[in-house]
């Protein structure tokens, strides 16, 4: 917001605006629509880079379709339906898409049995408010293209990304997860999209790794290194 009032300041021709409700609430996001309403009033021509479509569609006059850094089309927002926008975007045909819809289907009736229930749970900035229910034996599947906010909902469901609203329910009991140790003493296991930052600890020799998953505490661990030398990270 800060940018943009610069750019307001200097009286910019032209605005490109990079992903800039990524990080923003819905209500941050509604003051900064306005703000580029203002603009486009008096002239300025705006450049607004986002993957939320919802957002395409409330404020943009012409989209512009990319795909693997390739050109793909350029439309009227009006006369382009969103089923056909993310169809461009995924390069498929709608007939295609049609027939993905309903083919997950299954006969095999589920436990009646809720191991977790999630009502209005939310993270500012990366995930609205969603509920969600997963039937003991389910095996529920989230899709959506890049940033559509799969993975801010089990992050926010697992406690790695602190909720900021909205109830929690594991097997029927309340459940208030502040951080991730609050949903591994429920039972839960997360596995992370990436595994290679977010998995493993690096810096830990093997032994001290076994003596971290087996303390269930991180505040006293301490690297061999630090052993050696006589320092501890505070």
């Amino acid at each position: 917001m800060v940018a943009i009032a610069r750019a307001v300041d200097i009286q910019s021709k032209v605005l490109i605006l990079d992903e800039p409700t990524s990080s923003l609430d819905e209500g941050e996001v509604e003051k900064l629509f306005k703000v580029m309403n203002m603009l486009k009033k008096r002239g300025t021509a705006i450049v607004f880079v986002t993957h939320f479509l919802e957002q395409v569609y409330a404020v943009c006059d012409r989209i512009t379709v990319l795909r693997n850094g390739h050109f793909v089309g350029e439309y009227k927002t009006e006369e382009l339906p969103r089923f056909k926008l993310v169809a461009t975007m995924m390069g498929k045909e709608f007939d295609d898409l049609a027939d993905i819809k309903g083919s997950g289907t299954s006969s095999k009736k589920q436990s009646d049995e809720v191991v977790i229930e999630a009502k209005g749970l939310y993270h500012k900035g990366t995930i609205k408010p969603f509920d969600i229910k997963i039937h003991k034996g389910e095996v529920v599947g989230l899709s959506g293209l890049l940033g559509s906010g799969r993975s801010e909902l089990v992050r926010a469901i697992y406690g790695a990304d602190k909720p900021d609203g909205g109830e929690l329910y594991v097997k029927g009991e309340k459940l208030d997860v502040k951080a991730p140790i609050d949903a591994m003493h429920k039972g839960m296991a997360y596995c992370p999209e990436d595994r290679k930052v977010e998995g493993i600890i690096a810096d830990l020799s093997v032994r001290e790794k076994h003596d971290f998953g087996t303390s269930g505490k991180t505040r006293n661990v301490q690297t061999d290194e630090q052993k050696r030398t006589g320092r501890v990270d505070r």
